[in-house]
């Protein structure tokens, strides 16, 4: 096990290997789910190769790290505003400055980007935000897909028309589906929606209290949810559970080894629990004294994991089987 101190990063909230393996990307800052800035790790050496500010609310990466989303940024600091959704190239330093994408739907503005998701294939990004009417309110909720070409703006191409708060994406692995949660605490539902049109396929009601994060197997048969004390294996065509990991106190995250037999999730007791995705089996489970877990995620080759706590540490460990 190899641990990294990561510098102005009190919580690593998010961690995403390259897909050669030899790069991680971790994101975080000094709150929960704070985007405050993202570092680059080689993995071999465990040291930090590039630092990139990114002061936003919300963010997605592509699968091949070469797009990063971030919603309602402000990179520099004493900008006058701040910009609703851009996309760039997270090896960049000064991304404010030369090279990026903004999406904004047309005669429309974006306030309050709550969550981002790149389509599999990174030639599109779900946006979940509050659409800007007259006077500058804030009149509804909106979910919509936007194609990303060239420019410096997009048109929209899709918009949910169910308004409610969406804080968590999910994209099937083949791109067809879109599954989201229903973000406030109180509204613990999640809906997949078919990617293309965003219309509903059906509506899943986990009994926790609050979605903490979504995700397909790689194989795109089962969705996971996290939700509250449990990790929810949902059929992909179905509204019923596969099963039910049972943890002691909140999950935070869950990642699948790249073969889909293996679930790795974290939780607040500090632990990382591996399981069998067939028989719903606890398998080990480890304790890093990096603080509360709240990020992990599984090397392409299956080989590695990295896990991210609150105490701006990542641990890079060998994973068996």
């Amino acid at each position: 096990m190899r641990l990294i101190k990561l510098k102005g990063m009190r919580r690593v909230n998010g961690l995403h290997f390259a897909p050669d393996g030899q790069k991680l990307l971790a994101v975080g800052g000094y709150e929960v789910r704070s985007c405050d800035n993202a570092a680059w790790i080689d993995t071999a050496t465990g040291e930090e190769t590039l630092r990139v500010g990114l002061r936003a609310i919300s963010y997605a990466v592509s699968a091949d790290l070469t797009k990063i989303a971030v919603g309602d940024a402000a990179p520099d600091e004493y900008a006058d505003e701040r910009i609703p959704v851009a996309v760039f190239d997270p090896a960049g330093v000064d991304w404010p400055y030369y090279d990026f994408h903004t999406v904004i739907p047309a005669g429309r503005s974006l306030t309050d980007v709550f969550a981002l998701a790149f389509a599999p294939d990174g030639k599109k990004l779900a946006v979940s935000y509050y659409r800007e009417g007259r006077g500058g309110y804030r009149t509804a909720f909106r979910t919509a897909v936007f194609p990303l070409g060239r420019g410096k703006s997009v048109e929209v191409i899709n918009r949910n028309p169910d308004e409610f708060t969406v804080s968590l994406f999910a994209y099937s692995p083949d791109g067809k589906l879109l599954a989201c949660d229903g973000g406030e605490e109180d509204k613990p539902m999640v809906k997949v929606l078919n990617a293309k049109t965003l219309a509903p396929i059906r509506t899943i009601f986990p009994k926790g209290s609050q979605t903490r994060q979504l995700l397909y197997s790689p194989d795109g048969d089962i969705l996971a949810i996290a939700q509250t004390k449990s990790v929810v294996c949902m059929s992909a065509d179905s509204d019923v559970p596969r099963a039910a990991l049972s943890h002691p106190k909140q999950v935070n995250a869950v990642a699948f080894t790249p073969n889909g037999r293996r679930i790795l999730s974290t939780c607040t007791d500090q632990l990382l629990r591996i399981w069998d995705t067939a028989t719903g089996q606890l398998l080990t489970s480890y304790g890093w004294v990096i603080g509360q877990i709240a990020a992990v995620a599984v090397s392409p080759d299956g080989l590695t994991a990295a896990v991210g706590g609150q105490k701006g540490q990542v641990a890079l460990f060998d994973l068996d089987g």
